[in-house]
């Protein structure tokens, strides 16, 4: 009999030719929604997904089927130990270690009604970024093959994620110094004060009524300033 090529042989190409997508994201909630939507093209089709970045705690920065009470949320997980594997047992993976106010929340999104969860630690070398968890509902469920492709591919996030945190840190800077500057210019000539943050508020709504990019808009920013 002829063999079947296997379901990450098959459906990978397809995320790695989205890896240029992905990674001309600028700011890490983009990067990490974008991230997701590509994970769940080999997910069951009942799959709802989150992603969890380590900053100090470890918080819920993007979600896909979720609400988006979610966002922002402080959540502990399996995650943690930093090995991918799919998770049958909730109650003491997810739920048990949480706080009851936290657990309340994860109960309004449903997902107490979670089969299966598939964990995908993001690392680059030694640091932990955070996870990528896809969890399938009613009869779906997760196989190697799929645990194995989207850990390969969360193992592609974690450089790109660095990368990205670091262009924020410059990009706030950047944002700063120019405010300052132009600030200061403007201190010189009373009548002259607040007009470069008109001028930007102005440039950066005409922005968005013609459709710009968000690194689009920001350039406008730093244009117009």
């Amino acid at each position: 009999p002829v063999e079947t090529p296997s379901q990450s042989v098959s459906l990978e190409p397809d995320l790695f030719r989205s890896l240029p997508e992905v990674f001309s994201s600028r700011s890490v909630d983009m990067l990490m929604g974008s991230v997701l939507n590509h994970a769940l093209q080999i997910a069951p089709q009942a799959t709802r997904a989150y992603a969890v970045m380590r900053t100090g705690a470890d918080r819920v920065v993007a979600v896909k089927g979720y609400g988006i009470e979610l966002i922002g949320l402080e959540l502990t997980g399996s995650w943690k130990n930093g090995m991918p594997k799919i998770s049958t047992n909730l109650s003491s993976d997810l739920f048990g270690p949480n706080t009851p106010e936290v657990r309340a929340k994860l109960d309004t999104q449903g997902m107490r009604e979670v089969r299966q969860s598939l964990i995908a630690p993001i690392r680059d070398r030694n640091q932990m970024f955070g996870a990528l968890v896809l969890d399938a509902y009613g009869s779906s469920a997760f196989e190697p093959a799929q645990l194995e492709s989207v850990a390969r591919w969360a193992s592609l996030i974690g450089p790109q994620l660095s990368l990205v945190s670091s262009f924020n840190a410059y990009q706030q800077l950047a944002w700063g110094l120019t405010r300052s500057f132009v600030e200061a210019v403007e201190s010189r000539d009373f009548n002259g004060l607040g007009h470069a943050q008109r001028v930007t508020s102005y440039a950066v709504a005409m922005g968005r009524e013609l459709g710009f990019s968000v690194s689009e808009l920001q350039d406008v920013w730093f244009a117009a300033m």
